[in-house]
């Protein structure tokens, strides 16, 4: 079977970019779960776990940059900006917002990496 011939750039930011959707998508099911919690918490508690939900979610924000600035691919801005909206929806407390916020994040990701895979296989790497 005869593969795609792509340029060393290409394959390098195919391969870059496969690497940190799937961190991504590994942190952001962290995030989803984290927001659960935090949902389940007594009011008592909620206050100090937002604000380290809140944290957790601004440094997954920072990699999500990172990625767009390294790898050019767009579709991390699209995980960005469902990050952001997830936290201004955990600010509001309306955690099943922010939920679906964080699910439409983990889907692009998984978008981003299904193309890098994509690109990877038609050249033989995986």
């Amino acid at each position: 079977m005869p593969y795609a011939v792509m340029s060393s750039s290409e394959l390098r930011k195919a391969f870059i970019s496969f690497q940190y959707a799937e961190r991504l998508k590994s942190e952001l099911i962290l995030a989803s779960k984290l927001v659960d919690e935090v949902e389940g918490m007594s009011d008592e508690d909620r206050l100090g776990a937002e604000k380290l939900l809140l944290s957790f979610l601004n440094a997954l924000l920072g990699e999500v940059k990172i990625a767009r600035n390294v790898t050019g691919v767009m579709l991390f801005e699209e995980v960005s900006a469902r990050v952001e909206e997830a936290m201004e929806k955990v600010r509001l407390r309306r955690y099943d917002e922010a939920l679906r916020e964080v699910a439409q994040a983990i889907s692009f990701a998984t978008t981003c990496c299904q193309r890098a895979a994509n690109e990877l296989k038609v050249s033989g790497l995986i």
